[in-house]
């Protein structure tokens, strides 16, 4: 299974000073997998097992954005489920970033 490309991102919070927070991300690497819409759940299933962690951003084609709610268990040899929901693309998306 070749599948998709999805860039992947670690995102990081820093606080404003005021209350709130700004939010920038870091590009982890481009992984290839297929995606999944089921009637409770969103997986993306990749090739490999990748460092990535709960709460990574996922941007898949077409200019949509997913957040990492939960790593499941592999399926198979060298294979990782992720459970992802629907974001809205953040504001940093697309940018030049570090």
């Amino acid at each position: 299974m070749i599948g998709a490309p999805f860039r992947f991102y670690r995102t990081v919070k820093t606080s404003d000073g005021e209350g709130g927070y700004t939010e920038s991300g870091t590009l982890l690497g481009t992984y290839f997998g297929t995606l999944s819409v089921h009637e409770n759940v969103t997986t993306i299933n990749l090739d490999v097992d990748e460092d990535v962690i709960i709460g990574d951003l996922v941007e898949g084609t077409d200019d949509v954005y997913y957040r990492v709610k939960g790593i499941g268990a592999m399926i198979e040899k060298a294979r990782q489920v992720l459970m992802v929901e629907r974001v809205a693309r953040p504001i940093w998306a697309g940018k030049s970033l570090t």
